[in-house]
């Protein structure tokens, strides 16, 4: 029979010998037997709902509150190392006055450990790629915070309500047209748009800006269309110029 044996405030289960071992030889659950026990304890990921927008991203800060509590119910601690990193060449784009805005770009590759807490020898890795843009300094730092966020989703096989292969997996032939089709629009990079957001979220709070209001403005001035790419780094650009526009007139001054 199964023994537990509490060790601080998290219990670590401890199985019975193989038939034949001393009768008291026991041994601690491994870090793949401590991974399952997290992994049913990682819930889906909500994703935050934005005005107007249809894309819902899945935020770092999300994803690392949930891996927490679920890696330190198993008793496994993770540690993120950067293995290596470099810059891609910088983007030049026009924010509304008119101004060249240069946004750095970072790369980097982080190798998350997944540690057993009672034997650190036992562990097991996961690595991922991440990119970061901004204007300022923080591009790294955002890479860095991509690539641990995905290590962790992989890790823990979490839902997420995307398919990235939907797309590739659609092989039914559409019916002939007698008209000319009409040109596609571009389709956007989900991952571009999700550092956006991200970078938006960010820079909302380094300015002490209301989300709410700030979310409800980007509605207003795009007539409430659904915000694309370059809308959203239009409006990063201008709280970056005057994040006084974007501040809710009916609480400043209070």
């Amino acid at each position: 029979m199964a023994k537990t044996e509490e060790t601080g405030d998290h219990p670590a289960e401890i199985a019975d010998a193989e038939p034949g071992a001393e009768d008291d030889a026991q041994y601690v659950l491994n870090v793949y037997q401590r991974m399952e026990i997290a992994q049913e304890a990682f819930p889906y990921v909500f994703k935050p709902v934005v005005d107007g927008v249809r894309w819902r991203p899945v935020l770092h800060d999300d994803v690392s509150r949930l891996a927490r509590a679920a890696l330190l119910k198993a008793g496994i601690y993770a540690l993120p190392t950067v293995v290596d990193h470099g810059w891609r060449p910088d983007r030049t784009s026009t924010n509304r006055k008119g101004d060249t805005v240069i946004t750095a770009n970072a790369w980097v590759v982080v190798q998350m450990d997944y540690i057993n807490r009672d034997d650190p020898a036992d562990r097991f890795s996961v690595t991922m790629v991440g990119e970061g843009g901004d204007a300022a300094d923080k591009g790294m730092g955002k890479a860095i915070s991509y690539a641990c966020k995905f290590c962790h989703l992989k890790a823990f096989g979490v839902e997420t309500g995307e398919d990235a292969e939907s797309e590739l997996n659609n092989f039914e032939a559409e019916p002939a047209d007698t008209e000319a089709p009409e040109p596609e629009a571009p389709k956007e990079d989900p991952d571009e748009r999700q550092e956006l957001f991200e970078q938006l979220k960010e820079t909302m709070g380094l300015f002490d800006l209301d989300p709410a209001y700030v979310r409800n403005e980007m509605g207003r001035r795009t007539g409430g269309r659904r915000q694309e790419v370059v809308d959203i780094q239009k409006v990063i650009n201008s709280i970056e110029e005057d994040a006084g526009s974007w501040r809710d007139p009916d609480k400043q001054g209070k």
